[in-house]
């Protein structure tokens, strides 16, 4: 299961949210990292800035590849999720994220630097297609 929520003030939508469950599959794996899938079923939703803009709320399918490598010095992380709408052919969301774990020692945070892509194949009229998003993060890990 996993769960995707926020607000984009730069595309004007006041909310989003991608809910999906699904199956997780191992694709290859050795002692520094692994390659994992996920296939399921989603809810995409929309809600806009703009009182005219209709909100989106689709069935959709939730497809997704999760990459992680231990490099000794950093921890290397990348996931592609692809949602496509079941309810309108060609209406997709794509998010991609990289990001490298620096600065790891025996507690629990750490710093994240990474990038960020949201691809829409649909974007409103006043939107781009993809938004690209440099970020620098500090993680916590429940161990």
């Amino acid at each position: 299961m996993r769960s995707d929520t926020g607000y984009d003030n730069a595309r004007l939508i006041d909310f989003f949210s991608v809910n999906a469950a699904g199956w997780g599959f191992r694709l290859y794996s050795d002692a520094k990292g692994k390659l994992d899938a996920r296939l399921g079923l989603a809810h995409r939703y929309e809600r806009y800035a703009s009182p005219t803009q209709a909100g989106l709320a689709a069935p959709s399918a939730d497809v997704g590849l999760i990459f992680n490598r231990e490099l000794g010095w950093a921890a290397w992380d990348t996931s592609l999720n692809f949602v496509p709408s079941f309810q309108t052919t060609g209406d997709f969301y794509i998010r991609h994220e990289s990001s490298l774990n620096i600065l790891r020692n025996a507690g629990p945070l750490s710093l994240r630097v990474g990038v960020s892509n949201d691809f829409r194949s649909k974007p409103l009229p006043t939107q781009v297609k993809t938004d690209t998003s440099y970020f620098l993060r500090t993680t916590y890990v429940w161990k």
